[in-house]
């Protein structure tokens, strides 16, 4: 059980503690001791990891039995573990007690035994009515340590980034600011159900008065008169000091979690608007070829935390509410109470509402009748399911200008406002155990029919691979006892609708060049109509890495630029724009820039990638280049294979010889080879067939 790892003395043994399982003579403080030799920003995160909430003093102390405990037994959300987590809390109180008096003997020691009483005070007022938060917290001391000492040892492991441990440290108030909340509500409680008892009595007293006065009432009557009339005063007397007082308490606590709040919201807010945006925004990048966004394992922790901590403070919200409606010390609403719930609803909605996301996006080309997959996550979830029904996510495809709407007007479309028909479009969130993560897989979504938008007026002249949609995911959640009810909904990246396979290459230019260079915050789904060279160059490198597993060098990007602005120096501020990616054809040839460049990476990842990954393929090199380097003595007995500049997808072979008649030392360049050639013989072959090359 988990009680046998506590190894709690019983409460006739207090006085017999042995200090000498505090203090072990020859046990080294492992983690502690290294830990004190952390230095820099490490030492700097380590000293502000304790404060008042645990004391400085505490850890060092006590570090051997700190680190000695099995606080992996003890779950600080399970409240089955609250009595084995009171009996520790308990021990490590009954420590300090011995080491203060251990002390006692030294005169020398003054200032200790004063540090160490206060810590011992400020502990047992912190933590007697919830021990489970004294586990949560040793927990995360000693994890933070651990995390700090490994990156102290391993500056290339994993790094806790000083953001990330900022955060870590803001959430860690704030349960402390929450614990001292909720102890100031039940002490307040306990001070109006003591006016509450004084008020019966005045009750009581005021009852029997008037019954004494009546006429011709008896000298003892009178008597019994004055004595209550006496009892009555001082009760009115004490009642106006002890409502002064519930007011100005009422007040304080108010300010006290009005204050918590902020902190709360800050806090919240760099979670959503910093963190959340930016695995956002890895996530749409690495369509484009970007690094994988990282797990949410991280994101997820907060959020269940953050969703802990605001449902804490509106159950003691309510709690407020419940005092004030059962005596009332003053009249009309209370504005202070009626603000701190809204801020609270507001506080947990917004929680709630941002964090409902897209773990795993769709397809960004959809072709109609075809299998498609997505999956939508509460990264809040962990902590709310236990307050919330059955709940139902559906999907729904949406056009652009929808989609906008939906941003501006803060609306869920109804059926008749989407732009077509998702089969399996149903799924229910399920809770996971294991991971604590809440969400609802789609696996076999099929887009049945597609609505494209009117083609009236100039600003809807779009061909079809240029227009996009989106998923629109929407559900309800309801918390609570039914009280709390969330429209929740999420939105995909742009997706573009295809009905025949031809139209693929196209629909990725949009894709590509709206994940490259939208913004995070913009209204759907707008993105500039030109962009720098440099960027626009290094989205390309990305894509073809991404796809052939080896990205394009400056000088290979050189030869690019040159295809796009022939005869121009190359800038990298230079305006790239899309139509000179998708519209307009490049000069002197009959297809665009990205019919070029895509048929070129789809060559190489069909029939050419191991040879491109080991670099014997020049590729991106112009036919002037090739025939430069092939003319010059180093290079006499070489051949080179480049990309073809007048065949789409297609590898040329340029080689130098003498010329039999003129004797002078040429440049041949074979007709492309393209991808129905290599699927007929491999390149290896056909370069040995040839004796030129040989």
């Amino acid at each position: 059980s988990v009680t046998s790892h506590v190894g709690m003395a019983s409460e006739g043994e207090v006085g017999q503690v042995d200090t000498k399982e505090c203090f072990p003579p020859h046990h080294s403080m492992a983690q502690w001791e290294k830990a004190q030799r952390l230095t820099g920003k490490h030492g700097q995160l380590l000293r502000e990891l304790y404060n008042t909430y645990f004391p400085l003093e505490a850890r060092h102390y006590f570090a051997d039995w700190l680190e000695a405990q099995s606080w992996a037994d003890l779950d600080p959300d399970n409240a089955q573990h609250s009595e084995p987590a009171s009996q520790l809390f308990g021990r490590f109180l009954d420590l300090i007690d011995v080491k203060i008096q251990d002390e006692c003997v030294d005169t020398n020691s003054f200032l200790l035994r004063h540090q160490l009483d206060n810590v011992c005070s400020t502990l047992r007022i912190r933590y007697s009515a919830n021990p489970l938060e004294f586990v949560r917290m040793v927990k995360h001391c000693l994890s933070t340590e651990a995390d700090l000492l490994q990156l102290e040892e391993n500056s290339s492991g994993f790094d806790l980034s000083p953001h990330q441990s900022t955060i870590d440290a803001a959430i860690h108030r704030l349960r402390c600011m929450i614990d001292e909340v909720e102890n100031d509500v039940k002490l307040l409680q306990q001070r109006q159900e003591g006016v509450v008892i004084q008020t019966q009595e005045l009750w009581r007293v005021s009852s029997c008065l008037t019954a004494l006065q009546s006429p011709g009432e008896s000298q003892s009557n009178k008597e019994q008169t004055r004595t209550l009339g006496k009892a009555k005063g001082k009760l009115e007397e004490t009642l106006m000091r002890e409502a002064d007082s519930l007011v100005a308490a009422r007040k304080n606590l108010y300010l006290k979690a009005d204050h918590m709040l902020l902190e709360y919201k800050a806090v919240q807010d760099t979670v959503l608007d910093d963190e959340l945006m930016k695995w956002s925004r890895s996530q749409q990048l690495h369509a484009v070829g970007g690094p994988a966004p990282g797990p949410l394992d991280q994101l997820q922790i907060w959020c269940q935390d953050l969703a802990d901590i605001i449902w804490r403070c509106r159950r003691q919200v309510q709690q407020m509410e419940h005092m004030k409606s059962h005596l009332a010390v003053t009249d009309g609403p209370d504005v202070q109470l009626n603000e701190l719930n809204l801020n609270v609803n507001n506080l947990l909605c917004m929680l709630v509402t941002r964090t409902f996301i897209l773990d795993k996006q769709p397809p960004q080309v959809l072709k109609t009748m075809t299998r498609f997959g997505a999956c939508v996550r509460l990264l809040a979830g962990g902590k709310l399911t236990v307050y919330m029904n059955h709940t139902e996510v559906q999907a729904h495809i949406i056009n652009e200008k929808q989609a906008r709407n939906l941003a501006k007007e803060n609306t869920v479309p109804v059926k008749a406002e989407v732009s077509g028909e998702i089969c399996n479009n149903t799924k229910v969130m399920d809770f996971n155990k294991s991971t604590g993560t809440l969400s609802a897989e789609f696996n076999n979504m099929s887009l049945k029919r597609i609505k494209r938008p009117d083609k009236k007026g100039p600003e809807h002249q779009l061909a079809v691979t240029e227009e996009k949609f989106c998923i629109l995911f929407t559900s309800k959640f309801s918390m609570g006892s039914g009280e709390l009810v969330y429209s929740v909904r999420t939105i995909s990246l742009p997706v573009v609708v295809v009905v025949h396979v031809n139209q693929s290459p196209a629909a990725e230019a949009t894709v590509m060049w709206d994940n490259a260079f939208s913004q995070p915050s913009r209204d759907p789904f707008i993105v500039p109509d030109s962009v720098c060279w440099s960027h626009m160059a290094h989205a390309l490198s990305l894509r073809f890495e991404s796809i052939n597993h080896r990205g394009l060098s400056e000088s290979l990007l050189s030869v690019v630029f040159s295809k796009v602005f022939p005869g121009q120096a190359e800038d990298a501020s230079t305006s790239f724009s899309w139509p000179k990616l998708y519209k307009e054809p490049l000069p002197n040839r009959s297809f665009t820039f990205w019919e070029w460049f895509y048929g070129t990476c789809d060559l190489v990842k069909r029939h050419l990638q191991q040879q491109w990954q080991d670099g014997l393929i020049a590729g991106f090199v112009s036919r002037q280049q090739a025939e430069d380097m092939l003319l010059s003595e180093s290079l006499h007995d070489n051949f080179i294979m480049r990309f073809s500049d007048s065949e789409v997808g297609g590898l040329t072979t340029a080689y130098s010889m003498i010329n039999p008649i003129s004797g002078v030392r040429e440049v041949y360049h074979l007709q492309p080879w393209t991808a129905k050639d290599f699927t007929v013989r491999a390149l290896a072959d056909r370069v040995h067939d040839l004796a030129e090359l040989r």
